[in-house]
C-alpha cells in the first residue's frame, strides 16, 4: 500500500485546516510546521520577511495556530523579492543578498530576544538554505523545506505504529457531510475529483 501525503510548502499553508477535514491522509504547512517544531530549538521564534504587505497577517496566522506565546516579533529582511532572485540565479549576487538579510536577523535577534528565526517566504528560505545559514547571531534559522517534508514523514510514520491522526471534533476539524462536500464539488465543476478523495 502506497502513503501519500499533502506538503504545502508555503508559510501560510492556505487552507490546510480545511483540507484536513475532506482527506484522510497527513497535510502539513510549511509555516505550521516550522513554528512549531521552532519550539523545540528555542524559546522565542522571530521571523524574517520580504514582503511588507503582509506584515499585519502574521501575528493573526501565529494566533490562529495558537503561538503567540513563543513568537517573538517579526523583521523586513531588507531585500525584495527581485534581491531575494537575484541571490538564487546569480551567484556574483549571492553573498551581497545573504549579508543583508543576515544583517536584518541580528537585528531581530538584537532587539526581540529571538532564538529561531523562520524564513517567512520559501523564496527566502531556499536562499539561506542554500548558502548554509543555519544560524544568525547565535538563533537557530528553521529550513522549511527540510522541516514540512520530515514533520510530514513524521506523520505517516506516527499514522503507522500509532494510529494517530489529526482530530475530527469540532466546529474546525470535523469532516463535513459527503453528500454536500461532492454538491460543492460539482458546483465548481470539480465533480470527478470528489471521486477520487478518500474520506476523512
Amino acid at each position: 500500500m502506497h502513503e501519500f501525503l499533502l506538503v504545502l510548502v508555503s508559510i501560510a499553508g492556505p487552507m490546510s485546516t480545511e483540507i484536513r477535514t475532506v482527506v484522510d491522509i497527513p497535510v502539513v504547512g510549511y509555516g505550521e510546521a516550522a513554528f512549531n517544531l521552532a519550539g523545540v530549538y528555542g524559546q522565542k521564534v522571530g521571523m524574517l520577511f520580504f514582503i511588507k504587505e503582509r506584515l499585519d497577517f502574521w501575528p493573526k496566522q501565529l494566533a490562529a495556530w495558537g503561538l503567540t506565546e513563543r513568537f517573538a516579533g517579526i523583521e523586513h529582511a531588507g531585500v525584495v523579492f527581485q534581491d531575494v532572485l537575484n541571490g538564487l540565479t546569480d551567484p556574483a549576487q549571492t553573498h551581497g543578498v545573504v549579508a543583508r538579510i543576515i544583517e536584518k536577523g541580528e537585528k531581530l535577534v538584537r532587539e526581540t530576544g529571538a532564538d529561531v528565526i523562520v524564513p517567512g517566504e520559501m523564496p527566502l528560505n531556499l536562499l539561506l538554505a542554500r548558502a548554509g545559514v543555519t544560524e544568525i547571531a547565535g538563533a537557530s534559522v528553521m529550513d522549511g523545506i527540510a522541516t514540512s517534508f520530515k514533520f510530514a514523514e513524521m506523520l505517516v510514520d506516527l499514522r503507522k505504529m500509532a494510529g494517530m491522526k489529526p482530530s475530527n471534533r469540532g466546529f474546525y476539524h470535523a469532516s463535513p457531510d459527503r453528500n454536500r462536500f461532492e454538491q460543492v464539488l460539482d458546483f465548481y465543476g470539480l465533480k470527478e475529483l470528489g471521486k477520487r478523495i478518500p474520506s476523512a
